[in-house]
């Protein structure tokens, strides 16, 4: 690509985890990177580099080394050793990377080692010089307290703002050094971020559990943050709400196999195709321009006026839960129970993940994080407001979609399908957005009734009939 082109190209974010560049670095510098800089400038930010074990990572023998000049017993043979390892580990990987310019391998290996060299003469450094150490591990206890509960407190306060004073405390610690140290943050206002992982994307069904699951090519904000939080590991929602306020696309790709599209987590008052669209088409499986409209359009998800809205994207499940029904045992009015109830659930910090309400009972699904003697202790103190009931080994179910709140008798084709299959429900749940319709059955009954509403519902065949579909040459619905 000519140079004053990608100086007008806009940046794409790439960001690998540690394991992905210790075990496929190869795949990352030899096929992903350069694919991108044909259209993009990239800005790749990378975990430290994983060992084979974590003590031989390099964040570990990072803190490592800053322990031993800290140490009365310091000698600079044990940091020689510290920095060695580290200068050995990437020089190696870097010579097993394929590379026709031997001119180009030597220049980074002298990179290594004289960053290396440098690492060093700073370490040792340190010891004949007023400096103090400034790890960062203990930031959070530091800022918010040193107990999960004082932590959990502050969050539920400051929200997002939780993160942001974390980032004040940082640069106080910094500047508690006596030296004058500027903390600089860059918005770049990339195009695109990309957090490459090890699996394909979203689907629309755990694939291990439903065979038949396909691959969503993008979900908005509220799809995966609901996904997350009801079993699906997605993204941080707090991740994804920064970029979406941005209004930057976030797409989930696997480094394991980077010939798939992925997913794209896209902005939510986003109207605009073309931040969907990969934009030279370099991606193997990218979508040109109308078969990014023709997508956008078939899910629905940024057309609010649009009649072809798809059915519910992605159905996800979380257990174990356990559902405890509390019915009130008249010593308190109505809004006096509820208040008392809520306040020793949170005095327990209780996970409530699905609740109904009535004016005299309640009906709770819990996680079963907590021990035996820890649940019940919080059962015995429900006891005080009334009859405990407790039903044991139990899944809830949620059917995700954005367009979910513009359809009319979705509620009846899951329900109906859990009747015909002779499933009985426990708990139903809609939230306010009306995007999730979650509901708690037996854990036995679970893969069941996840397998039927993604046949029945998202209208997703069953492999043994997708496999029949194929073979008459039929395109379904699970195909783009």
């Amino acid at each position: 690509m000519p140079l004053e082109f990608l100086e007008q190209s806009p940046w794409v974010v790439q960001k690998y985890g540690g394991t992905s560049v210790g075990k496929l670095l190869q795949t990352i510098t030899s096929e992903i990177i350069p694919r991108r800089l044909e259209t993009n400038r990239v800005a790749v930010v990378c975990s430290a580099r994983s060992g084979t074990t974590k003590s031989n990572g390099s964040t570990s023998l990072l803190l490592k080394a800053l322990h031993i000049i800290a140490s009365p017993a310091f000698t600079l043979e044990d940091l020689k050793d510290i920095v060695n390892a580290i200068r050995i580990s990437h020089i190696e990987a870097v010579q097993q990377i394929p590379c026709d310019h031997q001119e180009q391998v030597r220049t980074v290996e002298y990179d290594i080692n004289t960053i290396c060299d440098d690492l060093q003469s700073l370490l040792h450094a340190a010891r004949g010089v007023d400096a103090d150490v400034v790890p960062l591990n203990d930031i959070v206890e530091s800022a918010f307290g040193g107990t999960p509960e004082s932590q959990q407190d502050r969050y539920d306060v400051l929200g997002a703002f939780f993160f942001e004073s974390l980032a004040t405390e940082i640069a106080k610690r910094i500047q508690a050094c006596k030296a004058k140290v500027p903390v600089v943050t860059v918005g770049l206002k990339a195009q695109e971020c990309q957090i490459w992982k090890e699996v394909d994307g979203i689907f629309t069904a755990d694939p291990n559990h439903v065979l038949s699951a396909k691959l969503l090519p993008t979900v908005t904000p509220e799809e995966a943050a609901e996904l997350t939080y009801y079993g699906s590991e997605v993204i941080h929602p707090l991740a994804i709400d920064r970029l979406s306020k941005a209004q930057i696309p976030l797409r989930i790709k696997n480094v394991l196999n980077t010939s798939s599209s992925g997913t794209t987590i896209m902005p939510s008052s986003t109207r605009d195709p073309s931040l969907f669209v990969d934009p030279a088409g370099t991606e193997p499986h990218g979508l040109s321009q109308l078969a990014g409209d023709l997508c956008i359009r078939t899910n629905g998800n940024h057309q609010e006026d649009s009649d072809l809205g798809r059915w519910p994207t992605a159905i996800t499940m979380k257990k174990p839960v356990f559902v405890a029904n509390v019915v009130s045992n008249q010593k308190n009015k109505g809004h006096k129970f509820l208040a008392k109830l809520f306040d020793r659930l949170d005095h327990h910090r209780l996970s409530i993940d699905l609740m109904t309400i009535s004016i005299q009972s309640v009906s709770l699904a819990l996680s079963t994080d907590s021990d035996e003697s820890s649940l019940l202790l919080v059962l015995a103190d429900l006891e005080k407001f009334g009859t405990v009931t407790v039903t044991r080994d139990m899944a809830i179910i949620s059917v995700i979609g954005h367009k979910m709140r513009n359809m009319v008798g979705v509620s009846g084709q899951i329900f109906g399908t859990l009747a015909r299959n002779r499933i009985n429900v426990y708990l139903i749940g809609q939230g306010a957005s009306e995007i999730n319709i979650s509901f708690v059955v037996k854990s036995t009954e679970s893969l069941l009734a996840l397998r039927t509403i993604h046949k029945d519902v998202l209208g997703m065949p069953v492999e043994a009939e997708k496999q029949d579909a194929f073979k008459r040459a039929v395109v379904g619905p699970w195909m783009f």
